[in-house]
């Protein structure tokens, strides 16, 4: 038993190793929080142009009842579709990221 490989490991590691592997720990731990931090501030971006552009759209044809209705109608549909298929493939990767995890 003393003589097994995770033995002779473990009889070498020192006090320096594990403050190293520490610190790695809370580099990669900060800059997760970092790229998480970005990815919803790129997505709250993205919103808030999405609705100033319709917003605007509105606003540009709020007499021509026939242009907004021949173009907002597909408009809000793509986005929503468009959403919606974003959010069920973010759902089926973040599954299949979990599964290979097991």
């Amino acid at each position: 038993m003393t003589n097994s490989p995770a033995f002779l490991l473990a009889s070498k590691i020192e006090s320096e190793h594990i403050q190293q592997i520490i610190e790695t720990d809370d580099k990669h731990n900060e800059r997760e929080y970092k790229r998480k931090r970005e990815i919803s501030l790129l997505t709250a971006l993205i919103i808030v142009i999405v609705l100033a552009f319709v917003l605007i759209f509105c606003i540009a044809f709020k007499d021509d009842t026939d242009t907004i209705k021949t173009v907002l109608v597909p408009l809000v549909t793509l986005i929503f579709g468009g959403s919606a298929g974003g959010i069920g493939g973010y759902g089926l990767g973040y599954k299949k990221g979990i599964s290979s995890n097991d």
